[in-house]
């Protein structure tokens, strides 16, 4: 126990969370690796739609980096947590871009 009377559980709940972030970070490398070497193994078609699926997973991936470290600096304690419409536009995006790669995948 701390002199703030906390037992661990912070720490814990903050290790999760670097696990879920390491976890979210392998899977979007190996979205971005999907969205470029799918096209690879066909040279007979288009690659433009597997670029733009891999460029919009890395500036999503930005985004989601961002939003955690203003969500830190709000459990620290140091500013302004994001408003609850960033969590949930990110989340749709997640879901829009999980959608777009499956779909080229499937046209592919």
């Amino acid at each position: 126990m701390d002199e703030t009377g906390d037992t661990g559980g912070s720490a814990r709940q903050e290790g999760r969370a670097v696990e879920r972030l390491g976890r979210e970070i392998a899977l979007l490398a190996l979205l971005i690796a999907v969205c470029w070497a799918i096209p690879g193994l066909d040279r007979g078609s288009p690659r433009w739609p597997f670029d733009l699926a891999a460029v919009s997973f890395a500036v999503y991936g930005l985004a989601v980096f961002a939003y955690a470290r203003a969500h830190r600096r709000a459990y620290e304690g140091t500013g302004d947590g994001p408003p609850q419409v960033v969590a949930t536009l990110l989340a749709a995006m997640g879901v829009v871009l999980g959608l777009l790669t499956v779909v080229l995948l499937l046209l592919d």
